[in-house]
């Protein structure tokens, strides 16, 4: 029988914040006499192998210590039971580069406040998105962000630079030579064909630490919300871009913005070697590879999975 908590942590999240928050929060834990097990993942991909262990052992909850790329590796260990009666609790302690899940519905923010929450018992019932065949809880995103968004994650930016500020220091460095892909958008309710600087699909408002680039995006809506900034010039991007941090972006007559349940998406091929194959970034990390062969699917999972509030 395992621990009623299984807390996985990420060391390398938030320069080492990581591993000192989950130390007290199984602290704080203990305190309540509550049973846990502590585990830290050493490598990309560990903290999804950890949840499927924490499943195995049949905890009740799985903390995820670290930042939106923490999470989206664990919801995609507990994803093979989503939905089903032995589904454990998500609980987050932010502690990461960027933690736009945390922030999007306020989770407790500190180790003693999450011991609390997971000790009382409180839930809420939020949504998740897939594309392809991963799960993500904030934002997905293929083009301009998705590129800045790989540079950012290689460590590129200086060591000094973390949150919105690595991101708008990778999109100055990105930017010149960017090439702005072909894609085929269907929806719903609408098809879409034409050159991006992006597309992002929400379950969340905002990523990159704060960027909200679907306002009016709700966790608990049913559906997923799609933002299409079609080619400019690239000094309108210099101009529209940082609108983007307060969501003044959709006022551009080049930003169209829609709601749906089901998508799928595919590159127009030009024949350009670099249009061939994007990666869609989802929470910060690698979740599909598009092409002009493929339609890569996105669609919403409603009420996926309980996460612990305050």
């Amino acid at each position: 029988m395992g621990s009623e908590v299984f807390v996985i942590a990420n060391p390398m999240a938030g320069d080492g914040k990581a591993g000192e928050l989950s130390h007290k929060l199984v602290e704080a834990l203990s305190r309540l006499q509550v049973s846990t097990t502590l585990k830290t993942a050493s490598s990309a991909g560990e903290s999804e192998e950890l949840a499927r262990l924490a499943i195995a052992e049949g905890s009740d909850v799985i903390v995820a210590c670290g930042g939106d790329g923490t999470v989206h590796e664990i919801i995609n260990g507990i994803k093979p039971c989503l939905g089903s009666t032995v589904t454990p609790v998500l609980a987050v302690l932010p502690a990461g580069r960027c933690n736009d899940f945390s922030t999007s519905i306020s989770l407790p923010d500190s180790p003693i406040k999450l011991a609390v929450a997971i000790k009382t018992g409180n839930t809420k019932k939020i949504d998740l998105g897939k594309v392809g065949e991963r799960f993500f809880a904030t934002v997905a995103t293929l083009g301009f962000d998705s590129e800045v968004a790989e540079y950012v994650d290689s460590g590129a930016p200086p060591f000094f630079l973390s949150g919105v500020l690595s991101y708008i220091y990778g999109l100055l460095i990105k930017l010149p030579r960017y090439q702005f892909p072909e894609i085929r958008i269907r929806t719903n309710s609408s098809i879409f064909q034409g050159r991006i600087l992006l597309a992002a699909v929400g379950n969340t408002d905002r990523y990159g630490g704060g960027f909200l680039i679907c306002p009016g995006a709700r966790i608990d809506d049913g559906l997923l919300n799609l933002c299409i900034v079609r080619q400019i010039p690239r000094l309108q991007v210099i101009k529209v871009l940082p609108k983007v941090f307060y969501g003044q972006h959709i006022s551009h007559p080049k930003v169209s913005q829609e709601t749906f349940s089901n998508m799928s998406v595919a590159l127009v091929s030009t024949g350009k070697p670099e249009h061939l194959r994007i990666w869609v970034w989802a929470d910060g990390e690698r979740a599909a590879l598009l092409s002009a062969e493929v339609e890569t699917t996105f669609e919403v999972i409603a009420n996926a999975i309980s996460v612990a509030i305050t």
